[in-house]
């Protein structure tokens, strides 16, 4: 089965911001792609301002004469307590008379986001990965509608976005690409604001969630945002990188059955990548019944558990030497259930050689 993911902009808008930022949201691009099949874009530019007395949002198709950069935090600062204005004149108005204000408000929120300047670094064309924009059908714009109306009056979402315009942007935007993911047949991945949104919808069992980012970010050491686009192509070829996010989305799902808190849900997902390792060691064993690549690989399984109870740091060390030393093994035999290992292994050794 085909799986794909969709970012949309709108429900991203405070996240693609210059700096740190935009790193992150390129990272999670990037670490969607070996998770998925399929990787959907938004181009273009969505702009949205909100402030105690209306909103406005609108999108505009990309323009190659007027390449768009990141919104930078400055821009986003000295909006704030401006006034903007949202202009209007009846359709059988002439067309010199003036237009009048339907939306005056002094500012709270302006976003323009936009994944272009991602988009330009993408050397050339890949067939995982689609740049396009998509309009709602308009009977699941009336579907959405009840969701939005709950949303507005959500006494949570209250306390997080006081301002009720903000409120309603919000809510909307994330409501309304839920819909158009679900339309796409595409799970949708939107910044953490947006995803509050999301969160309602899966705890009133109308959606559900999609598991391996999380536990992939909290693996993988960093760097993966710098990977270029044709080393993630390479990456997507591995063999076993179906299984590796069949076996990340479980591990996710284990840690977050019970976790209290990001820490303990850190701890959980590597408690838990330690049990896909032994997993691993025992098939390994079962299959070469040798003594000492297996001791070796049990020592280190040992360290990484152990010193989960330490809090010790073992992104790229204990834990990839011991994906390196079963994926060694691994490598020997076509049919054995741990392929996973070796996608995995390729993934850290890339990252280890990239600039």
């Amino acid at each position: 089965m085909t799986s794909s993911i969709f970012f949309p902009l709108r429900s991203n808008a405070p996240a693609p911001v210059s700096g740190a930022p935009a790193r992150s949201v390129v990272r999670r691009v990037k670490l969607a792609a070996l998770l998925h099949d399929q990787v959907l874009i938004e181009d273009g530019v969505w702009h949205g301002q909100a402030g105690p007395r209306g909103h406005m949002t609108v999108w505009e198709p990309p323009n190659p004469s007027r390449p768009t950069e990141w919104q930078t935090p400055k821009q986003m600062g000295d909006a704030v307590g401006r006034d903007f204005m949202v202009p209007m004149r009846l359709d059988s108005a002439p067309a010199d008379s003036p237009a009048h204000p339907v939306i005056q408000s002094d500012t709270t929120v302006r976003w323009e986001a936009t994944f272009e300047p991602l988009k330009r670094t993408v050397p050339h064309a890949y067939p995982w990965l689609v740049f396009g924009h998509a309009d709602l059908s308009s009977e699941s714009q009336r579907l959405a509608a009840p969701w939005i109306d709950n949303d507005r009056k959500d006494p949570l979402l209250e306390r997080k976005l006081p301002v009720g315009f903000q409120r309603s942007m919000v809510v909307t935007s994330a409501n309304l690409d839920l819909m158009l993911g679900a339309e796409l047949g595409s799970c949708v991945s939107t910044d953490r604001l947006h995803t509050w949104i999301a969160s309602a919808r899966v705890r009133r069992g109308e959606a559900h969630p999609v598991f391996g980012l999380a536990a992939l970010e909290i693996l993988m050491p960093s760097g993966v945002e710098d990977l270029d686009w044709d080393d993630l192509d390479a990456l997507r070829r591995q063999r076993g990188l179906k299984e590796l996010r069949r076996v990340l989305a479980n591990i996710e799902a284990t840690a977050l059955d019970g976790a209290t808190t990001l820490d303990d849900f850190s701890h959980r997902v590597w408690a838990e990548y330690g049990a896909q390792l032994r997993h691993a060691e025992e098939s390994v064993a079962s299959m070469f019944r040798t003594g000492v690549p297996i001791a070796l690989l049990s020592a280190v399984v040992g360290e990484v558990v152990g010193a989960l109870a330490l809090g010790a740091p073992l992104v790229g060390t204990a834990a990839g030497l011991a994906v390196s030393a079963a994926a060694e093994l691994g490598a020997r035999r076509n049919d054995a259930p741990r392929h996973w290992m070796s996608a995995e292994r390729a993934i850290r050794a890339r990252l280890s050689t990239s600039p």
